[in-house]
């Protein structure tokens, strides 16, 4: 679970409020740009990441970088994401869709994908990729279902359980999730334990969590986008 906030430069900055998602969204649409520039290129294509590079900065300032590439999945999906792709039957609600990967690669299988981002930028990189059935909206909330919609699998992908903030915020998505899905449905999310985390700096991150009474899975990341 993460918290984020966005890093922005520029005279902006003072001037309106920050979205902690922007930098993503424009990282994603920068990648459209150069999918759409690329489409049916010879290989030897210049790699993505060239065009800019996405920075998270951790609670204790470490930075880490993410390959423009991985947004999209250009170069594959992992075996854990195969096989929770594998599990997905029915009607289909990616939650967290973000750039669209596990969306599109079920939506070509031949799944019913509903494609749901809390971020109209997202919508718009969502659709302009193909998608077919995108949602604008909160999953917590119910203006972008029609009634009481329901789906048969619900799909939590590149740590999407970070939605729900902390421990409270997990319970109340776990419940959100009861609504939304058909009887006998599947949640599928991927994540990741901290306390096993080969990053030297983890254990000591993990404990300044502690000593503030939080839970060591909650992590508070810093966003920025910075093209080339």
């Amino acid at each position: 679970m993460s918290r984020h906030w966005s890093e922005e430069d520029g005279p902006h900055r003072a001037s309106r409020p920050v979205d902690p998602w922007e930098p993503w969204v424009r990282a994603m649409e920068d990648l459209c740009l150069w999918c759409e520039a690329h489409e049916g290129d010879p290989s030897g294509t210049p790699p993505p990441d060239r065009i800019g590079r996405f920075a998270a900065t951790f609670e204790d300032g470490v930075l880490d970088e993410l390959p423009l590439s991985e947004l999209f999945r250009l170069d594959g999906f992992s075996d854990l994401e195969e096989t929770a792709l594998a599990h997905c039957a029915g009607r289909v609600l990616d939650v967290g869709a973000a750039g669209g990967a596990a969306a599109l690669e079920l939506q070509q299988r031949g799944l019913a994908v509903s494609a749901l981002d809390q971020h109209a930028g997202a919508g718009r990189v969502l659709r302009r990729r193909g998608l077919r059935d995108v949602r604008v909206g909160a999953v917590s909330g119910d203006d972008w279902r029609s009634g009481s919609e329901r789906w048969d699998t619900l799909l939590f992908m590149m740590n999407g359980f970070g939605l729900c903030r902390d421990l409270v915020g997990l319970e109340r998505l776990l419940e959100r999730c009861v609504e939304l899905l058909e009887p006998g449905g599947s949640v599928l999310a991927d994540g990741c334990d901290l306390r096993r985390s080969p990053a030297a700096d983890e254990a000591e991150r993990i404990r300044r969590r502690r000593e503030l009474g939080r839970w060591f899975g909650e992590a508070e990341v810093a966003l920025r986008y910075v093209p080339r």
